[in-house]
């Protein structure tokens, strides 16, 4: 009786428990009692019969709640049920459960043997059922296991060996915790399936390990020690994926590379469609400082920028001599014998390390031909240059044969004066676009002020020969063409033509029926537009209407 009443009291009290950290309890509660001295005591039973007691068996291993009682006391849950393991337990699964829930509670230890964990709720038309480990699940190897519905890793996972096979299920890693890879695998069964990492997914030990389901990662895949190879999709909208020195990621499908980075000085096998995120070779984790954050990092594959895509390369020197000690990052394309190709777009960035201070023509091979050949198409589209850590330097890519090559250069200004015609009032607060341009294509665009006598200057200007077009808000646009930059250049002086109300680089009727909507008004009215203001007096009058006449029919220039 006193037994009964103990047992009693522990179930109120993992209910009372529970439901104070929003667990929903159902009838069909289910909860794990430990009653054989260790998971170790099975390594006497012989079969489903223990040699040293034949009148005792034991089932599920250390699952069962009287497990170590005679057949006819075994009690186990039932579909539906919720099953608990409160803080302490430590169980082992050895075959097929049909449940609702289970929940594994901090400070347990479920050791997944073998078996399929089907995860269903039978009142809900088979709905799937969440398994949520906020304990630790460690899996043995040699034995192969299958997870039909949803588990949920808010605690410690380790997968040492063999293979999980997801049936229509999902294993999501929460942030904050750790599934750590030193040997298993994951395969879809059937159904649907799909990893989900937000935490920490770890690679360890030399073992080779396989994800064979969807991957999709927003926190750190960590490729510590041996190899992983990814043989379904894989997606990165944030976070990290790192390679280590002397590890290979492999990948049957190309990465979507969508945002966060992809770092190290390993080597990944496969093709890359970057679109968003950054590749930053190196690793820079203040929590290792053991890691270098230089890096030459390998792709043995096809590389694809989009527009949004970054590639970022830190500077502390410039002999890359020993590849275990580089004073640069560098990326290397392909392995001998084989051809690539690599479409390049988006923004490279430029970032100093260890407070070098570079000089002049400093040259950095960035991008890297190792395979045979390559097809590579494309430029960045913006080159940025940090400013705190590379004050004062400017750079230019230099596309070659065999490699793309940074070189760092004196820069000039180039100045002038800008006449904004037909305009009264101050020029000092008159925005003014100023795009550079080559073989057609803007590469840099500034907004300039002017003095009071429309004197302006843009520096940091490269060596070059650049179309220079000036735009202000209704002032049709100027290009001069073929401005030589060797040193620093002077008499860059340009007109503008006023009347450009709707900012269409004409002066139509279009700019007069803007004109015609806001006239007689003045700062605060409803109807006021300041580009109607032509003349620059604050009210729009008879005299803007002077200077749109006067210009009716300019174009500017493309």
């Amino acid at each position: 009786m006193r037994h009964r009443f103990s047992k009693l009291l522990v179930s109120v009290s993992l209910i009372v428990c529970l439901m104070g950290v929003g667990i929903l309890i159902a009838q069909q509660l289910w909860t794990w009692n430990q009653q054989c001295p260790s998971n170790e005591w099975f390594a006497t039973c012989q079969g489903d019969v223990c040699a040293s007691n034949p009148t005792r068996y034991w089932y599920y291993n250390n699952w069962g709640r009287v497990v170590c009682g005679s057949s006819s006391d075994l009690t186990f849950p039932e579909p539906g049920s919720e099953v608990i393991f409160p803080s302490g337990a430590d169980a082992r699964l050895a075959s097929d459960v049909d449940v609702k829930s289970i929940f594994v509670a901090p400070n347990a230890t479920f050791t997944w043997q073998s078996g399929t964990i089907l995860l269903r709720d039978p009142a809900n038309n088979d709905a799937p059922g969440v398994f949520t480990n906020q304990g630790s699940i460690v899996t043995v190897s040699g034995y192969n296991r299958t997870l039909r519905g949803l588990l949920v890793n808010d605690g410690e996972f380790e997968h040492p060996g063999a293979t999980i096979f997801l049936s229509d299920a999902t294993l999501r890693n929460l942030a904050g915790r750790t599934l750590l890879l030193s040997g298993g695998s994951f395969f879809m069964e059937s159904g649907s399936a799909l990893l989900q990492n937000l935490g920490t997914l770890r690679k360890v030990s030399d073992n080779f390990s396989e994800i064979g389901v969807p991957l999709q990662n927003a926190g750190l895949i960590d490729l510590q020690e041996g190899s992983l190879a990814i043989t379904s999709s894989f997606t990165q909208t944030d976070g990290e994926t790192r390679i280590r020195s002397g590890r290979t990621l492999s990948l049957s499908i190309p990465m979507e590379l969508q945002g966060g980075k992809l770092t190290g000085a390993g080597m990944l096998s496969g093709n890359i469609n970057h679109t968003g995120g950054a590749i930053a070779p190196g690793v820079d984790d203040p929590n290792n400082p053991d890691l270098n954050p230089l890096g030459i990092l390998t792709f043995d594959g096809d590389l694809t920028m989009g527009q949004d895509a970054i590639l970022e390369i830190e500077l502390a020197g410039t002999d890359n001599s020993d590849p275990n000690n580089p004073q640069y990052d560098q990326v290397i394309i392909g392995v001998s014998g084989y051809s690539r190709t690599v479409q390049l777009d988006g923004t490279l960035r430029l970032k100093g390390r260890d407070g070098y201070t570079p000089s002049v023509g400093d040259a950095f091979d960035i991008l890297v031909l190792a395979a045979s050949s390559w097809d590579r198409m494309g430029v960045f589209t913006q080159v940025e240059v940090d400013e705190t850590t590379l004050p004062g330097v400017q750079a230019e890519v230099e596309y070659l044969p065999d490699r793309v090559r940074v070189r760092l250069v004196n820069t000039f200004a180039i100045r002038g004066k800008i006449e904004l015609r037909d305009f009264a009032g101050d020029v000092t607060q008159v925005p003014i676009a100023v795009e550079l341009r080559q073989n057609g294509s803007p590469v840099r665009t500034e907004t300039v002020f002017t003095d009071a006598e429309g004197n302006y200057v843009l520096p940091d200007v490269i060596t070059g020969t650049y179309d220079v077009a000036f735009k202000a808000s209704h002032w049709l646009r100027v290009v001069v063409y073929g401005v030589t930059v060797s040193g620093d250049v002077t008499g860059v002086d340009v007109s503008l033509t006023n009347g450009d109300i709707d900012g269409d680089n004409e002066v139509t009727l279009f700019d007069f029926g803007e004109l015609v909507q806001a006239f007689g008004s003045v700062p605060g009215d409803t109807n006021w537009n300041p580009n109607a203001d032509l003349d620059g007096d604050e009210e729009v009058t008879l005299f803007d209407f002077g200077v749109l006449v006067r210009n009716f029919g300019a174009i500017g220039d493309e």
